[in-house]
């Protein structure tokens, strides 16, 4: 078969049809279940109870949709669409989004942690080094300085170690008054 002009246009044509399909971000958010990994082999409890099931870390995936996910995701059960808007405050990219969920996953752990020590009566010492940054409000003094994910450790040269400590310092200030603020920036790839 000999490839005319025709032909090529038409190839192209569909090869970015293709490419829409699978790659092109719409404005929709897709959450679908993730998977279900045995912590058995992973968590040992010394001196405890043998389990007479499987204990799971179950996970939910979610990302924003492609026309092809779309689609997908409202023929196939078990999977949500969800207004971008509805998932992710406008401004805030991906990685923002990523960085605050691994963050609120962070907290969640560092959480269970507590929970366990007195639940199961151990001491437990907590060892605050900073109040990081949640999102940044355009237009705001801090717009263009702060990032999401900075860590503020000191403010007009006095140590922050916790959220009261911040809380503290700001209670005592007046709209206009400038403040020196420390923060660490972890640079994310």
């Amino acid at each position: 078969m000999r490839f005319t002009k025709k032909h090529l246009f038409f190839l192209f044509i569909i090869i970015i049809l293709i490419y829409f399909l699978a790659a092109f971000k719409i404005p929709y958010y897709i959450y679908k279940p993730g998977s279900a990994d045995a912590l058995n082999p992973i968590v040992e409890v010394e001196e405890g109870y043998k389990s007479k099931g499987d204990m799971h870390l179950v996970t939910i995936s979610g990302g924003q949709a492609t026309p092809l996910q779309f689609i997908w995701a409202k023929i196939l059960p078990n999977q949500e669409v969800m207004p971008l808007e509805d998932v992710r405050p406008e401004g805030v990219t991906e990685d923002e989004y990523m960085h605050a969920q691994l963050q609120m996953m962070e907290n969640s752990q560092e959480a269970s942690t507590v929970v366990a020590c007195k639940a199961a009566e151990k001491g437990i010492e907590i060892e605050f080094n900073g109040v990081y940054v949640v999102t940044v409000i355009d237009g705001m003094p801090a717009d263009g300085i702060l990032e999401m994910g900075d860590r503020i450790v000191g403010i007009n040269d006095k140590q922050v170690k916790e959220a009261e400590d911040l809380i503290t310092f700001v209670e005592g200030k007046k709209a206009g008054d400038i403040v020196t603020i420390k923060f660490v920036r972890e640079r994310r790839k």
